[in-house]
């Protein structure tokens, strides 16, 4: 919320100067770290509202942390096809934690593997905008996508190493 005031002296402006101001509004923009910690509660009070809330913060309590603790990157930033009986967060959540159990270089092949392990019982059972095969390959290039720019994990040959870093519950963010 942002407040302006303008101080018109009308006894010595004529009526038609008055009738032509037009006032510049400026709009503040807030800092991006704002909109990401905006953003971020806004995702989460939405999730509250849901049965994969409850589901989601047991999951988070049974490997050491919360659903406020985890990593930005399990934030989804944009808006995501409606593939899912959950919001991303849930999935993304869901990887988090099965990404850190697993040793620091894992192959290709057991990331798909542990992606589909977590994506499938996610699916909505009619995901009818594509083809169901490709749709499930491009989700899970998708993630790997988002995982690899976000420094979760890395390419080296064939394999991938997870970024231990990315994979620490955060402080949570009031």
């Amino acid at each position: 919320m942002t407040y302006q005031r303008w101080s018109l002296k009308s006894a010595r402006q004529p009526v038609a100067a008055f009738q032509q101001f037009q006032p510049i509004v400026s709009n503040p923009t807030p800092p991006e770290e704002h909109l990401e910690h905006y953003h971020r509660q806004l995702l989460l009070a939405r999730l509250r509202h849901q049965h994969a809330f409850d589901d989601l913060q047991r999951y988070c309590y049974q490997r050491g942390g919360t659903i406020a603790q985890l990593p930005d990157w399990t934030i989804p930033r944009v808006p995501e096809l409606p593939l899912l009986t959950v919001p991303y967060l849930v999935w993304y959540g869901h990887v988090f934690g099965q990404l850190r159990q697993e040793p620091t270089v894992i192959t290709h092949e057991r990331l798909q593997a542990l992606l589909w392990t977590e994506l499938l019982p996610l699916l909505a059972r009619q995901a009818c905008l594509r083809d169901q095969g490709t749709l499930h390959r491009q989700l899970l290039l998708a993630v790997t996508t988002r995982l690899d720019q976000q420094h979760v994990i890395q390419r080296r040959g064939r394999d991938w190493t997870l970024n231990q870093a990315a994979l620490k519950w955060e402080r949570p963010k009031f």
